[in-house]
């Protein structure tokens, strides 16, 4: 019993590791607050959500696949928001 224990991971509830995700998801948008003094603060609410969404999808990600798979979301969101539209405006 006393290696049984020792040995298999404990039992985490699925409800828990949703709100921590959640959670960590509302730091992962606060983090990225600071792009709104380029911006301009009228797209708070934009930013919150979107980065908030990004954030649990990427929590879904480690949780599900490991770390490696959330950082390269985060590279794959990076290259679609920042550097995508700069080579259409070139392109165009």
């Amino acid at each position: 019993w006393a290696l049984r224990s020792i040995v298999k991971k404990p039992a985490i509830d699925v409800p828990s590791l949703w709100v921590g995700n959640l959670l960590s998801a509302l730091v992962f948008a606060g983090a990225h607050l600071p792009q709104l003094t380029f911006h301009g603060w009228s797209l708070l609410i934009p930013v919150v959500m979107f980065s908030s969404s990004a954030g649990m999808v990427m929590g879904w990600l480690y949780m599900r696949y490991g770390l490696v798979s959330a950082i390269v979301a985060h590279f794959i969101g990076d290259l679609m928001v920042y550097v995508v539209p700069r080579l259409m405006a070139v392109i165009v």
